[in-house]
């Protein structure tokens, strides 16, 4: 079949699209639904590290992506004169682990907050 008319041509052009869109299952959000996010907030003077890259305060709260059904390894590291004071926010209640090794099963968005108290 040979389309000579543009507007035909732009017709054909967007009905092929919305096919393939519908076939292979794009959200129509735009979100990419291979990784879920963490969302790590940081207060105090301490860090948390996760797959080598160092989250602290100045940079909070960080989004961190990962694969679906990933365990994150955090790890917790804090100054002389500060503790580690706890995990809390909506998703603490999935960390496991003991300090300074604690992980996190990110198999939907999550949302932690790290917290560091000076002694």
């Amino acid at each position: 079949m040979t389309v000579s008319s543009p507007w035909l041509r732009r017709v054909v052009v967007v009905v092929g699209i919305v096919l393939c869109l519908v076939l292979i299952g794009c959200p129509a959000t735009g979100e990419d639904p291979t990784f879920h996010l963490l969302t790590l907030t940081v207060v105090g003077d301490g860090t948390v590290i996760i797959n080598g890259s160092i989250y602290d305060e100045s940079g909070s709260p960080a989004r961190i992506s990962a694969d679906p059904g990933t365990t994150l390894v955090m790890t917790i590291s804090t100054p002389a004169g500060w503790d580690f004071a706890g995990w809390s926010g909506s998703d603490a209640a999935d960390v496991t682990g003991s300090a300074p090794d604690y992980a996190i099963l990110v198999d939907s968005d999550k949302s932690l907050t790290a917290t560091f108290s000076a002694l």
